[in-house]
């Protein structure tokens, strides 16, 4: 690559891997297409807390393998065992916590949307109310 021409710092990250990895949900909706044969087979939010999870370390077992090669072949020293493992067990909680959780999230609020709407709030959408309103 020529001297003059510069890529943005953070272009290559692990969070940017950990994202790319977690894309695996669409792979994974396809596959499940394919296989059913079905063009409306959803996962289900279990199915995509878990490609989500997998995906998402996937991307970061990659960026890190990647890291270690580079800094074998550059004689740069590698991070200690301990250090890598706790940053391994600490990246794994977030990810649980809150990427795979938000992906789940989505199926359950909209099984549960019409309870909440209708028991906190009070609003009960029904057809003879729309007529009402138009």
């Amino acid at each position: 690559m020529p001297d003059d021409i510069r890529l943005p710092q953070n272009l290559v990250s692990k969070p940017s891997a950990e994202m790319i990895g977690g894309m695996t949900v669409t792979a994974a909706q396809s596959a499940k297409i394919m296989g059913t044969r079905n063009p409306f087979a959803l996962l289900t939010p279990q199915e995509l807390y878990g490609s989500e999870l997998l995906g998402t370390q996937a991307g970061s077992y990659a960026y890190d393998f990647s890291n270690r090669i580079l800094r074998t072949l550059l004689d740069l020293p590698n991070p200690s065992l301990k250090e890598a493992s706790s940053q391994f067990l600490y990246d794994t909680m977030l990810n649980a916590a809150f990427t795979g959780g938000a992906a789940a999230m989505g199926p359950i609020f909209n099984h549960t949307k019409g309870f909440i709407g209708n028991k906190i709030f009070g609003i009960s959408p029904t057809k003879k109310e729309f007529t009402k309103i138009s």
